[in-house]
């Protein structure tokens, strides 16, 4: 058996390896463990999720915890 393997591909600084997609239940957590953000505004951001049906992107992620910390009565700037 002569099997050969493709090329290993050579990567530099002006191509990057591309960023993984997360899904927006670990942008949730990521963006609430950045902001140091309790688990009562993660669980409520769950919750939410849970019911709505949002496509998987980071905006769609910080909305859901905006309204999260306004549902727990946080400070929240409008």
């Amino acid at each position: 058996m002569n099997s050969k393997r493709p090329p290993v591909p050579k990567f530099n600084e002006e191509c990057p390896t591309p960023k993984r997609d997360l899904s927006i239940a670990e942008e949730i957590s990521h963006i609430i463990f950045k902001k140091n953000l309790n688990d009562d505004v993660e669980k409520m951001s769950m919750k939410i999720l849970n019911v709505l049906n949002l496509p998987n992107s980071h905006l769609h992620a910080k909305a859901l915890i905006h309204y999260a910390m306004k549902e727990l009565k946080y400070n929240v700037k409008d």
